[in-house]
């Protein structure tokens, strides 16, 4: 299929979650919704959610749900709609998922050229869950979608080298996730006040990948005077309760507060008002909730398997080694600072952040949709 510079294309991306605070979910709707606003493209998002939307601040004007657990009525409606659009791509968000493997098939049998986002699950670290039923699932039909898609997209060098891994290296590039910059609060004047309790922010899925039972053990150890530990994030796989179990045990109440999972205006609150970010995770392919943290003047620990060793080069946070030491020594520096070190190692996150904006990376996955439809 061929097509005009000047000729407007559609372009539906199809993401499937259990939750709508997973970062691929929320990356798939900003990148969505920052192409609706160019010229020359239409946008259609189908969304295949199980729970519920009315968290969505915004999304494009032609957005759809469905419940791939209905499995019949979920294949004829996305059918339904894919003849309705008629789109020029179809850009897939994810792996393993009902969506992914009949948007793949649907695609390859009307020749549409479809692009696959993989957002870090096909890491080594994505395989170890659940590892036998997806070591199946990707000789059955997920290598199948994979080696039939025409561009490959990872989020950061660290992802390549996992989609290269698989032999993909020729269709393969790197697009960075983004943040759509908006007139964030000022927070300067309100982080220099000394006498108010500071704040450390840890924002994720409540899962052991995370880190989250390491930094436990390390506030345990230094519990500072004057600071609290919030944790938001959506429980999974039942963690929610040892975590409450192990705050308890040690007697943390007065220092860690368990905030449930964050909507846009709770994560919005929660950074406005934190003083320091923490994501100690074991893996990520990219990292969105990092990104956040910068793009509200935030400095950050995170680890070295994460992709953000700009954080030294901008020297707005630190990229360190995975281990309860390590993180103990890291966490009480940083809590050490004076409020001043902070401020300023946070005007330099923002000079990071803004190497992101979501403007920019829609434009750039505009060009590759246009280089695609020129072959």
């Amino acid at each position: 299929m061929s097509i005009q510079d000047s000729q407007t294309i559609k372009v539906t991306h199809v993401v499937e979650s259990t939750s709508i605070y997973g970062g691929h979910v929320i990356s798939a709707i900003g990148i969505a919704n920052s192409l609706s606003e160019l010229d020359g493209v239409i946008i259609t998002l189908y969304l295949d959610m199980r729970d519920t939307t009315s968290s969505f601040a915004e999304l494009p004007k032609r957005t759809f749900f469905f419940n791939s657990l209905s499995t019949i009525s979920f294949l004829f409606k996305l059918i339904f709609f894919f003849r309705n659009d008629k789109p020029n791509i179809i850009h897939i968000h994810g792996a393993w998922s009902l969506i992914t493997l009949f948007s793949s098939i649907y695609a390859y049998f009307l020749k549409i050229p479809y692009v696959i986002n993989t957002h870090g699950m096909l890491s080594p670290k994505a395989f170890q869950y659940k590892r036998f039923k997806k070591n199946f699932a990707f000789f059955l039909y997920q290598y199948w979608c994979l080696k039939n898609s025409k561009l490959l997209i990872a989020t950061s060098v660290f992802e390549l080298n996992d989609l290269h891994k698989f032999g993909f290296s020729s269709k393969c590039i790197v697009v960075t996730q983004g943040f759509k910059f908006l007139n964030l609060i000022n927070l300067k004047n309100s982080r220099l006040d000394s006498s108010r309790v500071k704040k450390v922010l840890f924002l994720s899925r409540l899962h052991s990948i995370k880190g989250i039972y390491e930094l436990l053990e390390v506030w345990k150890i230094i519990n500072p005077s004057g600071w609290v530990l919030n944790i938001a994030g959506p429980d999974e796989c039942g963690n929610l309760k040892k975590i409450n179990n192990y705050i308890y045990l040690h007697n943390l109440q007065n220092s860690i507060n368990i905030l449930g999972p964050a909507d846009n205006a709770l994560k919005s609150k929660l950074f406005s008002e934190a003083d320091l970010f923490v994501l100690p995770s074991y893996s990520e392919n990219f990292g969105l909730v990092i990104l956040e943290a910068l793009a509200y003047g935030l400095p950050v620990i995170t680890t070295k398997n994460t992709p953000w060793n700009s954080l030294e080069e901008y020297a707005c946070g630190w990229w360190i080694d995975m281990n309860i030491n390590t993180l103990h020594v890291t966490l009480l520096a940083a809590i050490n600072l004076s409020d001043k070190e902070r401020g300023e190692m946070g005007i330099r996150s923002l000079e990071l952040a803004h190497k992101y904006d979501l403007g920019e990376v829609s434009k750039i996955l505009y060009t590759n949709y246009l280089a695609l439809l020129k072959k």
